[in-house]
C-alpha cells in the first residue's frame, strides 16, 4: 500500500482530537509565529485546524497532501515538489516523513530545503519508554522534562501506516540527526514537549 492509498484518519470524529493531538497543533504554530515568516508551506494539512489558523493570522499558506481527497492546494509527492526554488519562507511537514520508506528520508528533506528560504520545522514520532513532569505555578509560569528511556524498548508494532518510527530498533535519533545534516540542513533546535511526549520536534535552518 502507498502513502496515499492509506485510509484517512477519522478527522470528522470529535474524538480524534486529543490533548495531545492539540499539542502538536500548538508547537507548529509556535514555531512558525516565532519565525516571523508570511509564506508558509504545510506538507499533509491532515483536517486543516493549522492551515484554519495561520490563514485567520493573515499568513499565506499553501498546503500539499498526495491525498486529492483532503483538497490541498498542491496535490504531489513530498519527494518531488509542484513548486520552484525557494517558493516559500518556512515549511511544515509534521506526522508525515514515518509514512515514507525511511530510504526517502533524506530526498524528502532535500526537497524541503530546495523550495524553502529560511526554516523547516518537522515533528517524528518518538517511540520509547519516557518520564516526564510538569510543575505549574502563579502567574502562568510553568517547569517541564521529558526524560526518553532507550534501553527500554517499547511493546507492540507501529501505528498503521508507519514504516518506520525514532526510537525503534535501527531508527535512533542519533541517525536521523545525521541524516539531517547530511543534506546540509543546521539544526537549530530539537525536543521533545511534556504534553506531546511520543513526538520529537526538530526546527531546522538553511
Amino acid at each position: 500500500m502507498s502513502q496515499c492509498e492509506e485510509q484517512i484518519p477519522p478527522y470528522s470524529h470529535l474524538g480524534y482530537y486529543s490533548p495531545q493531538r492539540m499539542a502538536q497543533y500548538y508547537y507548529q504554530i509556535k514555531a512558525i509565529r516565532e519565525s516571523g515568516a508570511k509564506k508558509v508551506l504545510e506538507i499533509g494539512p491532515g483536517p486543516g485546524a493549522v492551515t484554519h489558523i495561520l490563514r485567520k493570522a493573515g499568513l499565506k499558506v499553501l498546503t500539499c497532501d498526495c491525498e486529492q481527497r483532503l483538497e490541498p492546494d498542491l496535490c504531489g509527492d513530498i519527494r518531488e515538489l509542484p513548486l520552484p526554488n525557494d517558493a516559500v519562507d518556512f515549511s511544515l511537514c509534521c506526522q508525515v516523513l514515518e509514512h515514507l520508506p525511511f530510504e526517502d528520508f533524506t530526498r524528502a528533506l532535500k526537497e524541503l530545503k530546495r523550495v524553502t528560504r529560511d526554516q523547516i520545522f518537522i515533528s517524528i514520532p518518538y517511540v520509547s519508554r519516557v518520564i516526564y513532569s510538569l510543575h505549574k505555578y502563579p502567574g502562568g509560569r510553568r517547569n517541564s522534562w521529558v526524560f526518553h528511556i532507550p534501553w527500554l524498548p517499547s511493546r507492540g508494532k507501529p501505528a498503521p501506516g508507519h514504516l518506520w518510527e525514532m526510537g525503534r530498533k535501527g531508527y535512533s535519533k542519533s541517525r536521523i540527526v545525521k541524516a539531517i545534516r547530511d543534506v546540509g540542513l543546521r539544526l537549530m533546535a530539537d525536543f521533545t514537549p511534556v504534553d506531546s511526549p511520543q513526538n520529537q520536534y526538530f526546527l531546522l535552518e538553511k
